[in-house]
């Protein structure tokens, strides 16, 4: 059976801080699916700085004994830096993210490009936009490489950032986002109006919590994550989303997901509506999945993590 190649572009935040796990969640899942054939794993500054990123990519992707897929080192700054993130981690001076030689490594566009110039491969974005957009910008005779971005992003009708109408992986860039919804590039958008059919609370991950490695590693940080917020946020109970998984659940499982033609576009200038994406239906350039199965796919989420990582320390 032939593999689907695939590069992942991630802001993975865990390994950092207070870190929500569904980067992480994603990659894994991906790592443990026989129908990829993953290219490479870069990263981008959104969750945590690009820098961040870099090195708790290739730290987990050295714990799995995986750090022969092409990976990157960056410390760029979204395309439009108005609203960097970079505050949102401020108080968290202790970080700890340690260790490697990512400065080494090549940067996010040029490992995108490597694989590009062998072969097409699907990209796969779990956020923000920057390195897909500089990839166009640089090199846009490579646009036809790409067979088509499945990426979680905008949102319909969702609340997004401050309950406002942007979601945040095209908020925290929304000058990279304008220009791949303008590029032609085939588009799978994965809005907070699916993403959030589910919310995740601590009893759903509890199968996570075995041994004394990965797994509970990951719920561990997931369980602090949703606890931190929660205070942070004054709601109770306690919960977060699986938000980057599904775009890797639908590249294997299809059939779990409505999809609807659309076309998408974002508010670049509004004073009130910056980053905010439009979804026309009656328009049929790209895919936009608004609804799910959403009991199917945690139990499948949950089921293929355990079955792959419950020996890995």
């Amino acid at each position: 059976m032939s593999r689907t190649p695939i590069i992942i572009d991630s802001d993975m935040a865990f390994g950092s801080v207070n870190a929500d796990i569904d980067d992480a969640v994603a990659i894994l899942l991906a790592l443990s699916e026989s129908a990829f054939d993953i290219k490479a794993i870069t990263a981008s500054g959104g969750n945590v700085s690009a820098d961040k990123a870099s090195r708790n990519i290739d730290l987990l992707l050295k714990r799995l004994g995986r750090d022969d897929i092409p990976h990157s080192y960056s410390f760029s700054n979204p395309i439009d830096p108005e609203f960097w993130v970079e505050k949102r981690w401020a108080s968290h001076p202790e970080d700890r993210v340690k260790g490697g030689s990512v400065a080494s490594l090549p940067h996010p566009v040029e490992v995108m490009r490597r694989v590009l110039e062998r072969e097409s491969a699907t990209l796969i974005s779990t956020g923000p936009l920057t390195n897909t957009a500089l990839l166009i910008t640089l090199y846009p005779l490579l646009k036809d490489k790409i067979e088509r971005i499945v990426l979680m992003g905008g949102s319909r009708s969702c609340p997004g950032v401050g309950n406002g109408p942007a979601e945040f992986n095209i908020r925290a860039d929304k000058d990279a986002a304008d220009i791949v919804f303008r590029s032609g590039i085939p588009t799978v958008v994965f809005p907070l109006d699916v993403t959030k059919k589910r919310k995740v609370f601590p009893s759903d991950i509890k199968p996570l919590d075995v041994g004394n490695g990965l797994l509970r590693e990951i719920y561990l940080s997931s369980y602090a994550f949703m606890e931190y917020r929660a205070k942070r946020d004054g709601y109770s109970p306690a919960y977060a989303f699986f938000h980057d998984a599904l775009p890797i659940v639908y590249m294997t499982h299809p059939e779990l997901f409505t999809l609807y033609e659309t076309n998408v576009e974002v508010d670049t200038t509004g004073t009130l509506t910056k980053g905010a994406t439009l979804f026309d239906l009656k328009k049929g350039r790209d895919i936009v999945v608004l609804d799910v199965k959403e009991e199917d796919v945690l139990n499948l989420i949950i089921s293929s993590l355990v079955d792959a990582y419950k020996d890995v320390k």
